[in-house]
C-alpha cells in the first residue's frame, strides 16, 4: 500500500514538474525580447574579432589609437558569434529565449530541492521572471543567473553532505563564470561568505567548546595535584560544576529551537571544507586568457566614477522602486507573522543582497534570484501557521488532475499569447533606436578609414556592428583612466553631452570629421525673416543682404537659405459640402468642395476627418506641391478635380494625421498664403557662435542685430502692464538656494484656447519646434521669440513654490516620461518638498498641463548658468530651456518675458483672467558694466578714421546708454550684454567694427623706397621650385616648426632619432630637433586625409644634423615633397613624384636626374623601395615609398611617397647651357619594351650606352605585377633629322640593348 502511494505521488509530482516546466517555458517565450539591446551588437562583434585575430588586449573598433581593451566576457562573445553566423539574429533571439527557460526551468527546480515544495517555488519562479524581465536580454549577465542560481544549490547540498560533485560543480562554475562575466566573478564569492560567517560565528561564541577547555584544564591540574587533596577536591567541584553549565547550555539550546522568532544557528563541520572549495575556486581566475584582470577587473571598476553615469550602476531608491520596496516588506511581515526559526546564514544572504542592490540597481535580480529560497521558507512558513498546507495540498492534487492540468496550461498559454501579441511587428533591430539609415549611408558614399565619427553612446554598439569605427560605444571602461592611464573619452563624452554648448573645442582636439547624434539634437538655431521683420520695417531693403551682413558681422549663418512657400501655389480656403462614402473603397470618401469659384468641385480623399462645413486646405487643378502639379486623376474610378491638402503636405508642420482644420472666418476661395505667413526665409545660424551672446538666443535680440545693421528703429515689445495686478494675492514662492537668481511668476485661469493660431504654429515649425498645444506653443513661442525659457504648471499642483536642493538622491519623473536620478547638487522647483521640476532642464510628469487645466501658474526666472550646465551634463539631458541658461541669460528678462506672455495669452484667448499679482524674488544682481575711453583709443585700435556721431549711433542702436563729450566717451552696457559678453573697452571697439563693417574699411599701401636687390641663387632656386611645384603640380605649400614631435611620430609609429636636444625642455613632446622634413609632412598628410582623395605637399624647411666642428648647429634647408592618393597604385605615385624632380632638375640646371638604390637610414623610409637622387653626379637627396606600418596608420588603402632634396646642394649644381636642337620633319617611331624587372635604372643604362644619336627619349609607361614578377614597360623614342626611319635600323638599336639586358640577366617579358 505504502509502495502505491509513493507511486501515486511520485507520477503527480512528475505531472505537475511538466506541467510547470511548461509553463515557465511559455510565460519565458512571451517576455523574452524580439529587439536586440545595445550591448548584443557588439558582443556579436568582438566575439567575431576573438575568433579572427584572438585576444591580443587591443580595441579594434574605436578610431581611439592604443586602447587596451580588457575583453571581459571573451567566452560569451565567441559563444555569441558563432551563434549569429549560423542563425543571425533569429539564432541570438531563440538562444536567449532558451537560456531563460534554462534560468526559469533551474531556479524552479533548485527552489524545489531547497523547499520540499511544488506550488511555492513554481508560483514564485513566474514572478520572479516577470520582475528580471528588463534583464532578459541577449547579455552574458543572463547566462550567469543561471550558474550563479544553479551554485547556490550545490553550496546547500555540499553543506549538507560534502558529496564531491558538487564541490566539483562549484570549481566549473567558477572557471566559467570567470571567462562568460569576469566583471561579476567576484560575486561568486559573495554567496560563500554567509555560510562562512556564521561558522567562524559559532566556533567564536561557542560556549560549549569553552567549557570544554576549561574542564580539560582542570584534569590537566588534576593530574598534577593529586599530591594535594584540598586542590584535588576543589578542581573536581569545578569540572562538576562545569558539566552543570554544558548541561544548561544543551537545555537553553533545546528550547531556543521550540521558542519563535529566534535566529537559528548551526555549525556545520562541512563548511571547512567549503571554505577549501572557495580558495581552490579563487586560484581559478589564472585559468582565463585574460591574465589577472579577473582579480583586478572590478576594483579598476570602482576606482572610477563611470558606474555613476550608467543608469544600472546607480544606487536604488526604494520609494521610486515600488516592487522592490513591496518585496523588503513582504519579507518583513512574514518574519513578524510567523513562528520561523531564519538561519543566520540566511539573513546574512538577504541582507547582503539587500545591501547590493540598494548599492547599485543591477544587483535587484540577485536580490530577487538568490533570494527566493528564503522567500519559499518564509511563505511555507506563513502557511503553516495559519493552517492552509492543505490548501495548498489540494491546490496541488487538483493541478495535476487532468482538468486542472488543462485549465492551468490554457490560463498560461493566453496570458503568455497576450504578452507575446504587441512584440509581432518588433525588429530585430530597431531602427527608432539606432542609426542604421546612417550607416548605410556612411558604408554607401563614404571612406570610413579617414572618418572620425563622434557618435551618441547608444549608438556605438551598433555602429561598430556595422562596422564603422566609433568614438564611444557601450563598453564604458574602455574609455576611461583606469583601464586606459591618460584617456579621457568617457568623461569627454559626457562633457560634450548631446552636443553640449561647449562641444567645438573637443571636437577640435580629437579631429571630428562628421557627427551622428540624435534626431532632436540641435547644432543650428533656425531664425525667421518674418518673426524678424515683427520688431523692424525692412521695406526697400533686401532681406537675404541682410542676412549675408549679419553673416559677417554678428554670428556664423550656415550656406542654405530656405524659402519656405516658394514651392506651392494655388492653394485656396475651400469648404466641404457634402460627403459620401466611396462604394468600393472603406477609406475614401466623395467630397463636393466649395474653392470660392462659383461652383461646386468634385473630389477623391482619404483623410479620417472629412465632415461637412469644414473649411480646409484645397489644392486645384493647376495647384503646384513642390515638383507635382495637380491635375484630374481617377481614384478607384472616380475622378478628383484637386486634392484636399493636410499642413504636412503644405510644408507648415508634420501633421499628417488628416488635411488641415481651417477655424477662422475665411471666405472661400482665399489664398492660403494671403490668409497665413507660409511664406517665409529661414536661415540657420550656428550655435557655437552664439556662445557668448545670450541675447541673440531669441528672434527680438536678432532684430537688434539686423536693426543697427539697417539702420532702422527697433520696435518695442508689445506687452500688458502688471502693475495693474498689484492687488491680487501673490503666489506663494520662496528662493531657498542661491543657484536661482531670479523667479517671477504670475498665476492666471480661465483658458479655454486648446489649439493655436496657424501663425504661430508655422513660425514654430519653420523654427523647428512641434506644436503640442496652446499652451505649451505659447512657452516655447516666447523662448524663441526673447529668448527667455519658461514654464507653466498646472496650479493646482503647484500651490506652495519653493526653489532648492535635496540632501539625499532621487529619481524623478520628467515631462517625456524618463526615470531621472537627482543628486545633491541639482537644483529642483517643488511645491514644498516635492520636486515638480529640474530647475532651467524640464517640468515633472506630475505637474504637466493636461486637457482639463485651466488655471496655470507661469513660471519665468535665472539660474546659475554653471550649475545648469553641470546637471543637463550629470543627467545627460539638454533641452532648448538648458541650453538658454547655459549661456548666462539676463535677470532681467524675467519680468517683460511674463509681461509678454499675458499680452499674447489675451490677444488669443479673451477670457482669460490674471489671478495674481506678480510675485518676484530677485537674488542676485549682475553688476553694472561702464567704460569709459576717448576717440584716440578708437582711432589706435580700429586704425581708421570713424566718426563721433557713427559711434554714438552704432552703439545706442545696440542698446548702450553712450554720451560723449570732447572726444570722451561714457558708455553703460546694457544688461543683456553685461553678463559675460561686453566688460572691457576692446569689447566696445569689436561692436563698433562689425557694424560698421570690415569690409568698410579703407586699404592703405605702405609708401617706402624699394631698391634692387641680387637674392642668392639658393633663394632664386627655392622661389623657381615653390612656382613649379605649386603651378605646375598643383601642390600645397606647408609650414611647419623645426621639433620632432614625439607624441605625433609615435601615433604614426615613426621613431624619433637621437639629435641635438633643447637644454631644460618642460615640454617633453618637443624637446628635439628635427633631422628630417619627412616626418612632420607625414604627421600633416594624416591630419587632411579627410581633405581629398589626392593630394601633394611639399615645404622647404630646416633641419639639423648634430654638431659641426665648432660647435654649432649643423643646420640644413630641405625640400620635402610628399604624395598622397586613394585611387594610384604606389608605382605610378613613385613615377609621379619622380617625373616632378627630373621636372625641376630640367626646368632650373637643364640636367637629368640618377637614381640609385639606397639603405634605410630613418624608421619611415621603406626598406627596398628607397633611392639616392643623384644630378650631375652629385648626391642631392632621396626618393622612396613610406614604410607600411606607417603608411597603414596614415590610411590603409592610401598609396603614399616622399622625396626630399638638399636644396643647398641642388642649388651649388652648375646650371648646363641650353642648347637648341631642330625638330625632326620627319616622323618619329616609338618602340614599347615590357622587361621582368623591380629596376629602371639597368635598363636606362643599357639604352644610354648604345650610344645612338637616334634615340630621343626614354621613358616609363607602366609598370605590371602578377604575383610572381614585376616587369616594366619602356618606350623608346626614336628620330633621324633628314629621313624618316625604317624598322630595321630601330631593330638593330633595340636587339642591341634587349642583348645587353638578358647578358645581365633581365629578360625580355614573352
Amino acid at each position: 500500500m505504502k509502495n502505491k502511494n509513493k507511486k501515486r505521488i511520485q507520477r503527480k509530482t512528475l505531472v505537475f514538474n511538466i506541467l510547470a516546466i511548461v509553463c515557465i517555458i511559455l510565460f519565458c517565450v512571451a517576455i523574452s525580447p524580439v529587439t536586440m539591446q545595445n550591448d548584443t551588437y557588439y558582443t556579436v562583434k568582438v566575439g567575431e574579432s576573438i575568433v579572427e585575430n584572438g585576444i591580443d588586449g587591443k580595441d579594434h573598433f574605436s578610431w581611439h589609437e592604443n586602447l587596451n581593451y580588457e575583453y571581459p566576457h571573451w567566452l560569451y562573445d565567441v559563444m555569441m558569434y558563432f551563434i549569429y553566423n549560423m542563425g543571425g539574429w533569429t539564432g541570438i533571439y531563440i538562444s536567449t529565449i532558451v537560456f531563460a527557460c534554462i534560468l526559469g526551468i533551474i531556479l524552479y527546480l533548485t527552489n524545489v530541492k531547497i523547499s520540499k515544495n511544488h506550488i511555492v517555488p513554481f508560483v514564485l519562479t513566474i514572478g520572479a521572471i516577470y520582475l528580471i524581465k528588463s534583464y532578459i536580454a541577449a547579455r552574458a549577465q543572463l547566462v550567469t543567473f543561471i550558474l550563479f542560481v544553479l551554485e547556490l544549490l550545490f553550496i546547500e547540498r555540499f553543506v549538507r553532505n560534502r558529496k564531491m560533485g558538487y564541490a566539483i560543480g562549484l570549481l566549473l562554475i567558477s572557471l566559467l563564470i570567470a571567462n562568460l562575466h569576469v566583471a561579476v566573478w567576484p560575486f561568486f564569492f559573495v554567496l560563500f561568505l554567509p555560510y562562512i560567517a556564521e561558522y567562524l560565528i559559532c566556533v567564536v561564541v561557542d560556549l560549549d567548546l569553552v567549557l570544554k577547555i576549561k574542564t580539560l584544564v582542570c584534569l590537566i591540574k588534576k593530574k598534577l595535584f593529586f599530591k594535594e587533596p584540598e586542590k584535588v577536591k576543589m578542581l573536581d567541584e569545578k569540572i562538576e560544576q562545569l558539566k552543570l553549565q554544558r548541561e544548561n547550555i544543551k537545555q537553553r539550546r533545546e528550547n531556543n529551537r521550540k521558542h519563535p522568532y529566534k535566529i537559528k544557528i548551526e555549525r556545520n563541520k562541512n563548511v571547512k571544507y567549503l571554505i577549501l572549495v572557495m580558495l581552490i575556486a579563487a586560484l581559478l581566475g589564472l585559468c582565463t586568457p585574460l591574465g589577472n584582470t579577473p582579480y583586478t577587473y572590478l576594483i579598476d571598476t570602482m576606482q572610477g566614477d563611470t558606474t555613476e553615469n550608467i543608469n544600472e550602476h546607480l544606487p536604488l531608491t526604494l520609494i521610486n522602486q515600488k516592487d522592490i520596496l513591496g518585496l523588503l516588506i513582504v519579507v518583513i511581515a512574514l518574519l513578524m507573522l510567523t513562528d520561523i526559526k531564519i538561519k543566520l546564514r540566511d539573513l546574512f544572504m538577504f541582507g547582503g543582497l539587500v545591501i547590493l542592490a540598494l548599492m547599485s540597481r543591477r544587483q535587484i535580480s540577485m536580490l530577487i534570484l538568490i533570494g527566493m529560497p528564503i522567500y519559499c521558507k518564509l511563505i511555507l512558513a506563513f502557511l503553516k501557521k495559519y493552517k492552509c498546507m492543505d490548501d495548498v495540498k489540494k491546490l496541488f492534487k487538483e493541478m495535476t488532475g487532468l482538468y486542472g492540468f488543462c485549465i492551468t496550461l490554457c490560463i498560461f498559454v493566453i496570458v503568455s499569447t497576450n504578452m507575446y501579441k504587441p512584440k509581432l511587428d518588433d525588429e530585430y533591430v530597431d531602427e527608432s533606436s539606432y542609426p542604421v539609415q546612417a550607416c548605410d549611408y556612411i558604408l554607401e558614399n563614404l571612406d570610413i578609414s579617414n572618418m572620425r565619427i563622434y557618435n551618441e553612446y547608444n549608438y556605438g554598439s551598433y555602429m561598430l556592428y556595422r562596422g564603422i569605427p566609433v568614438f564611444v560605444d557601450s563598453r564604458a571602461d574602455l574609455y576611461t583612466p583606469e583601464f586606459n592611464p591618460g584617456c579621457t573619452v568617457f568623461d569627454d563624452f559626457l562633457n560634450i553631452s548631446n552636443i553640449g554648448t561647449y562641444y567645438e573645442n573637443k571636437f577640435d582636439e580629437y579631429d571630428i570629421t562628421h557627427v551622428i547624434c540624435f534626431k532632436n539634437a540641435k547644432l543650428n538655431m533656425f531664425l525667421s525673416m518674418n518673426w524678424i521683420s515683427d520688431f523692424v520695417d525692412f521695406t526697400g531693403l533686401d532681406k537675404v543682404e541682410l542676412i549675408h551682413r549679419f553673416s559677417l558681422s554678428t554670428a556664423e549663418v550656415e550656406n542654405e537659405i530656405f524659402f519656405k512657400g516658394s514651392d506651392i501655389s494655388g492653394i485656396v480656403v475651400a469648404e466641404i459640402k457634402s460627403v459620401e462614402n466611396h462604394p468600393d473603397s472603406k477609406k475614401l470618401h466623395l467630397l463636393k468642395v466649395d474653392a470660392g469659384d462659383g461652383q461646386l468641385t468634385d473630389v477623391v480623399c482619404g483623410a479620417p476627418n472629412v465632415r461637412v462645413g469644414l473649411k480646409t486646405a484645397f489644392a486645384k487643378v493647376g495647384a503646384k506641391i513642390g515638383e507635382i502639379e495637380i491635375a484630374p486623376r481617377k481614384l478607384a474610378g472616380y475622378t478628383s478635380n484637386g486634392m484636399c491638402c493636410s499642413e504636412k503636405e503644405i510644408g507648415i508642420s508634420d501633421d499628417n494625421s488628416g488635411i488641415m482644420e481651417i477655424t477662422d472666418d475665411l471666405p472661400n476661395g482665399t489664398d492660403i498664403k494671403d490668409a497665413y505667413q507660409v511664406d517665409d526665409i529661414i536661415f540657420e545660424v550656428d550655435n557655437k557662435s552664439l556662445t557668448n551672446r545670450p541675447d541673440l538666443w531669441g528672434h527680438y535680440g536678432i532684430a537688434r542685430e539686423f536693426a543697427a545693421l539697417a539702420g532702422r528703429e527697433l520696435k518695442p515689445l508689445e506687452t500688458v502692464d502688471l502693475s495693474q495686478y498689484n492687488n491680487l494675492p501673490k503666489v506663494d514662492m520662496k528662493i531657498e538656494d542661491p543657484l536661482c537668481q531670479r523667479y517671477s511668476c504670475l498665476q492666471v485661469e480661465n483658458i479655454n484656447t486648446n489649439i493655436s493660431p496657424v501663425n504661430m504654429r508655422i513660425r514654430l515649425f519653420y523654427c523647428g519646434m512641434r506644436a503640442i498645444n496652446f499652451l505649451a506653443d505659447l512657452t516655447n513661442y516666447l523662448m524663441l521669440e526673447m529668448g527667455q525659457p519658461m514654464h507653466a504648471f498646472d496650479s493646482r499642483k503647484v500651490e506652495k513654490i519653493r526653489i532648492k536642493r535635496f540632501d539625499t538622491p532621487f529619481t524623478f519623473q520628467t515631462l517625456d516620461g524618463v526615470e531621472r536620478n537627482i543628486d545633491e547638487n541639482t537644483l529642483m522647483i517643488c511645491n514644498d518638498n516635492t520636486p515638480v521640476a529640474i530647475a532651467g532642464i524640464m517640468g515633472g510628469l506630475d505637474s504637466e498641463i493636461i486637457d482639463d487645466t485651466h488655471t496655470l501658474t507661469l513660471e519665468s526666472a535665472t539660474f546659475n548658468a554653471v550649475s545648469i550646465r553641470k546637471s543637463t551634463v550629470r543627467l545627460a539631458h539638454r533641452t532648448d530651456a538648458s541650453m538658454r541658461y547655459e549661456k548666462c541669460l539676463d535677470p532681467e528678462m524675467t519680468v517683460p518675458a511674463i509681461a509678454r506672455f499675458v499680452k499674447l495669452m489675451t490677444d488669443i484667448d479673451g477670457g482669460v483672467k490674471v489671478v495674481s499679482s506678480l510675485t518676484d524674488e530677485y537674488a542676485f544682481h549682475y553688476d553694472t558694466v561702464e567704460l569709459d575711453f576717448d576717440k584716440a583709443f578708437v582711432d589706435k585700435y580700429t586704425g581708421i578714421e570713424i566718426g563721433n556721431d557713427t559711434i554714438i549711433s552704432t552703439l545706442t542702436s545696440l542698446g548702450f546708454d553712450a554720451k560723449v563729450e570732447n572726444d570722451n566717451f561714457s558708455v553703460v552696457v546694457p544688461s543683456w550684454r553685461a553678463t559675460k559678453d561686453v566688460t572691457i573697452k576692446a569689447d566696445i571697439i569689436e561692436e563698433i567694427t562689425r557694424i560698421y563693417g570690415y569690409d568698410n574699411f579703407a586699404v592703405h599701401t605702405a609708401v617706402a623706397p624699394l631698391y634692387p636687390v641680387r637674392p642668392a641663387v639658393e633663394k632664386t632656386d627655392e622661389d623657381k621650385i615653390k612656382d613649379i611645384l605649386v603651378n605646375h603640380f598643383n601642390l600645397h605649400e606647408l609650414h611647419s616648426y623645426v621639433w620632432a614631435y614625439y607624441d605625433e611620430y609615435k601615433a604614426l609609429g615613426i621613431e624619433v632619432e637621437d639629435n641635438i636636444k633643447l637644454v631644460n625642455a618642460t615640454n617633453p613632446n618637443i624637446e628635439t630637433i628635427r633631422n628630417s622634413v619627412i616626418p612632420t609632412q607625414l604627421c600633416q598628410v594624416k591630419y587632411n586625409t579627410s581633405y581629398s582623395t589626392d593630394f601633394g605637399v611639399f615645404e622647404i624647411g630646416r633641419v639639423a644634423n648634430g654638431l659641426k666642428d665648432d660647435g654649432l648647429v649643423d643646420e640644413h634647408k630641405m625640400l620635402a615633397v610628399t604624395l598622397f592618393s586613394k585611387t594610384k597604385s604606389v608605382e605610378k605615385l613613385y613615377f609621379e613624384l619622380r617625373d616632378m624632380l627630373a621636372t625641376l632638375a630640367d626646368n632650373i640646371k637643364h640636367k637629368s636626374l640618377d637614381f640609385e638604390p639606397a639603405k634605410q637610414m630613418h624608421s619611415y623610409e621603406h626598406p627596398r623601395n628607397l633611392n639616392t637622387v643623384i644630378c650631375d653626379g652629385n648626391e642631392i637627396g632621396t626618393i622612396g615609398i613610406v614604410h607600411p606600418v606607417v603608411s597603414k596608420k596614415i590610411d590603409k588603402k592610401a598609396s603614399v611617397v616622399f622625396a626630399q632634396i638638399d636644396v643647398k646642394s641642388f642649388a651649388q649644381i652648375a646650371n648646363a647651357s641650353i642648347s637648341y636642337e631642330e625638330p625632326s620633319k620627319y616622323p618619329a617611331m616609338e618602340i614599347d619594351l615590357s622587361f621582368v624587372t623591380d629596376k629602371f635604372a639597368p635598363i636606362k643604362n643599357a639604352i644610354v650606352n648604345a650610344k645612338s644619336q637616334l634615340v630621343k627619349k626614354i621613358e616609363v609607361v607602366d609598370t605590371y605585377n602578377d604575383g610572381e614578377a614585376k616587369s616594366i614597360t619602356t618606350r623608346i623614342t626614336f628620330s633621324h633629322p633628314e629621313k624618316t626611319l625604317t624598322r630595321e635600323e630601330v631593330m638593330d638599336i633595340v636587339n642591341t640593348v634587349i642583348d645587353k639586358l638578358e647578358a645581365d640577366g633581365i629578360k625580355l617579358k614573352k
